[in-house]
């Protein structure tokens, strides 16, 4: 699954600290930064072997990245941290320290790095000129949270997955927050009233699934598995429309993975 490895709130204010005294100088020095990214990921890619491992990088317009920021005063005016895909430097630490820690635990198999905000095929470029700065060690990839990001050319990573975050895809089809899925209103007085076709917390609307379609017809046959990340907890109905599309690689949170496993096993067995 695309774990929040490195999008924990520990490692995050760490890193902001490091990048406060590092990103205001002209040749700023972010091995600190690949050496703390090193170490929180070894215990995975030690107990994963040979199996392939995702990872998200650091998402800095994320709610808790944000208030974190709101802290570091000397962070505040640097215009690349609001940048999509926020500082390269940062991008090019974590993929350092993902491909040290391979390399120290001796894993074998597919190790890719999703990165959020990624909507335009020159990002994605990007990214893989970056990871072959480092031999194709990591597959940076992108971690498509925006309808245009599927409407252009997708392209699975190194473990054969496109990843994308169902949440935010969703509500953006609505133009809604995504943090309205989560809620009861203003949905429920919405939906009540008759004026969704779908209550999107709990269907897959038809606009995102011409998006899915279209997905599946632009990867390839061999490898274009499409990756679903879910930020809340998720309906059987929602599971079952996505497996019946094809969908066999999904993530949630820790606390929401039973659940999870229990909805793809009904839409497995259905």
């Amino acid at each position: 699954s695309v774990e929040d490895i490195l999008a924990t709130r520990s490692l995050t204010r760490t890193v902001l600290s490091v990048m406060a005294t590092e990103l205001g100088r002209r040749q700023p020095d972010l091995s600190r930064v690949a050496e703390l990214v090193s170490v929180a990921t070894r215990p995975w890619l030690e107990a994963a072997g040979s199996r392939a491992v995702h990872v998200r990088a650091m998402d800095l317009r994320s709610a808790h990245a944000e208030s974190l920021l709101a802290t570091e005063p000397s962070l505040a005016e640097l215009p690349s941290l609001k940048a999509p895909l926020g500082p390269i430097e940062l991008l090019r630490a974590q993929i350092s320290g993902l491909a040290d820690a391979a390399d120290a635990v001796g894993h074998a198999g597919p190790l890719c790095m999703a990165v959020r905000h990624v909507t335009d095929p020159r990002e994605v470029e990007l990214l893989a000129r970056l990871s072959a700065e480092f031999d194709d060690r990591v597959s940076v990839r992108p971690y498509a949270d925006a309808p245009r990001a599927l409407l252009l050319e997708p392209r699975p990573d190194a473990g054969g997955v496109f990843w994308l975050d169902f949440d935010s895809l969703q509500a953006a089809m609505f133009g809604i927050s995504p943090t309205e899925l989560e809620t009861p209103e203003p949905l429920d007085t919405h939906v009540a009233a008759g004026l969704y076709e779908v209550d999107p917390r709990t269907g897959v609307d038809r606009s995102m699934g011409m998006l899915l379609d279209r997905l599946a017809e632009a990867l390839p046959d061999a490898s274009g598995i499409v990756g679903v990340r879910f930020t809340s907890p998720v309906s059987d109905a929602i599971v079952r429309d996505l497996y019946d599309r094809g969908v066999r690689a999904f993530s949630i949170n820790p606390p929401d993975l039973l659940p999870l496993r229990l909805a793809v096993g009904k839409a497995a067995t259905a």
